[in-house]
């Protein structure tokens, strides 16, 4: 269907689409585990840098909080699959029972906006993504278009620790967490951009009952 091109597009990249083979979902569910994991490990590095520093703590805090609702949003929709695929079952089911134009045109209105909801908030939070990690880059522009008698302090796409110089390794690691936050952030994108889908068709179900 047109109006669900989207989301299925997107759950499908992630292994979330509950039609998938087995194999297949097994399979990108755990390339995204694992390009998460390369996030979270850095991390976990740098808590333990921080030790009893609680400052140091909570400004890493945002980030692994958002692989932890990551990782726990992906693997409640793989551990429910069989309800997942009953209900999206369900809803394409729904449209074969319609009787007048009134209550196609209903369900329509409802579809559309979850399809709606699901481009914005796509773009919305692919290109946040990428501006809040471009931020770092920002001391290297002004150190070109400004430049002080020394380089401007290192900041980091985000609070993770390498094992490595950073400022040495600045760039390589600017990337991996370009491509890496791109990469995860769309099991969050699929995951609510299925929740809404799933609501906005039960309220389609209300309004032509109502």
């Amino acid at each position: 269907s047109h109006y669900y091109d989207i989301v299925y597009k997107i759950s499908s990249l992630t292994g979330m689409w509950p039609y998938l083979e087995s194999r297949t979902r097994v399979f990108r569910m755990a390339l995204l585990t694992i390009v998460l994991l390369t996030l979270l490990i850095p991390q976990i590095a740098y808590q333990f840098m921080c030790k009893k520093n609680l400052h140091c703590t909570f400004q890493a805090m945002t980030a692994y909080l958002l692989c932890i609702v990551i990782l726990i949003k992906m693997y409640t929709f793989q551990f429910n699959v069989d309800t997942i695929k009953d209900l999206t079952r369900h809803l394409f089911c729904d449209w074969k029972e319609l009787n007048t134009y009134e209550e196609y045109e209903i369900m329509k209105s409802y579809a559309a906006n979850s399809r709606r909801f699901s481009l914005i908030y796509f773009v919305y939070f692919s290109a946040g993504m990428i501006t809040f990690t471009s931020m770092s880059l920002i001391p290297h522009i002004l150190d070109i278009v400004s430049p002080l008698n020394e380089s401007r302090p290192i900041l980091p796409p985000y609070r993770g620790y390498y094992f490595v110089d950073m400022r040495e390794y600045f760039f390589e690691i600017f990337w991996h967490s370009v491509v890496a936050w791109q990469i995860v952030i769309v099991g969050i994108i699929s995951h609510d951009c299925l929740f809404v889908t799933y609501v906005e068709h039960v309220c389609s179900k209300f309004a032509i009952t109502g």
